[in-house]
């Protein structure tokens, strides 16, 4: 393998791995920032409504709901780029 290459392997493995990182600090803000979170308890209140939302997830139509959501809020937000250019 040139060195390049493997160098070009590393930097794609750390953006992975940041991509990943910035997942898990999005879930936990989403979480942090809901309006019910101080009706949770303790840490059972949290273990419990883990795995309820692990249920939930065995639900495809569930699943397919959740995608549709985020998909309608993506569509929602503004582009980014240059516009298109008026055809004369």
């Amino acid at each position: 393998m040139s060195h390049s290459y493997q160098r070009s392997l590393q930097e794609a493995e750390q953006q992975l791995e940041a991509a990943r990182g910035a997942l898990a600090r999005d879930f936990a803000k989403a979480i942090s920032n809901a309006g019910w979170t101080p009706f949770l308890r303790d840490e059972h209140d949290v273990i419990a409504l883990v795995s309820t939302i692990t249920t939930m997830f065995e639900d495809r139509a569930f699943v397919d709901r959740l995608h549709a959501a985020a998909d309608q809020a993506r569509q929602q937000q503004p582009r980014v780029g240059r516009p298109k250019r008026n055809p004369q």
